[in-house]
């Protein structure tokens, strides 16, 4: 009885193995694609930034003028922080999958 079994397991495991073979390029499109979409969300982490940075020179301008340019200033430096916690989430989704996979092993 422990013959047939180990037989089955030892088919079971062969067979695992032949997929296995047979998905690699699967699994190489797969990891092909994640750090193209890695590259992409880190350059749009950064040209965020960079809008941002301008945005916030913008804001900075008219907060400093006067009469009703203020409150658009206002308002767009309260934009700029807002998006900034946008641009904060990205960097962290764009780096969770790389290194978090890579420092697993």
């Amino acid at each position: 009885m422990i013959e047939g079994e180990m037989a089955e397991d030892t088919s079971i495991i062969q067979s695992i193995i032949n997929d296995l073979k047979g998905s690699s390029p699967l699994w190489e499109d797969f990891v092909s694609k994640g750090l193209k979409l890695h590259a992409s969300l880190r350059s749009t982490a950064a040209t965020l930034e960079a809008f941002l940075d301008s945005m916030l020179k913008i804001a900075d301008a008219a907060t400093s003028s006067k009469g009703a340019s203020k409150d658009v200033g206002a308002t767009l430096t309260k934009m700029v922080i807002r998006h900034r916690s946008i641009e904060q989430k990205l960097r962290v989704l764009s780096g969770y999958g790389i290194t978090d996979q890579c420092n697993k092993d």
